[in-house]
């Protein structure tokens, strides 16, 4: 039996969560604060996004709190990553931007 999983391209704003992603990076590295609910509550663009983005902030956001935390050592994607939303969908970004997310967390791996 094959067991095929049905991965689209997620419709989302992408350009807001690279956006979501520098800004949590760049205030990680002044305060040390990996805190992403109190993020959250202060960053004006995920109130300003669609809720499709906003949980693709979340999910990112949550990966790179991850290496924050010293919970995940290495970024381990590049292009090809694989999203599990919310609603249990397997999504994926446009490798541009996967690999510019990728990019960003390397910084991460750096810093700590």
């Amino acid at each position: 039996m094959n067991s095929q999983i049905n991965i689209t391209l997620w419709n989302i704003q992408t350009t807001n969560v690279v956006t979501a992603l520098e800004d949590f990076i760049e205030d990680w590295k002044v305060s040390k604060n990996s805190d992403l609910e109190e993020y959250l509550r202060s960053y004006p663009g995920y109130f300003k996004s669609d809720e499709d983005t906003r949980e693709a902030i979340r999910l990112v956001l949550g990966y790179a709190k991850e290496l924050m935390d010293g919970q995940r050592d290495t970024v381990g994607f590049y292009e090809n990553k694989i999203w599990r939303t919310e609603d249990g969908e397997s999504v994926r970004m446009t490798h541009f931007h996967e690999r510019t997310i990728s990019t960003l967390m390397q910084k991460i791996v750096v810093e700590r």
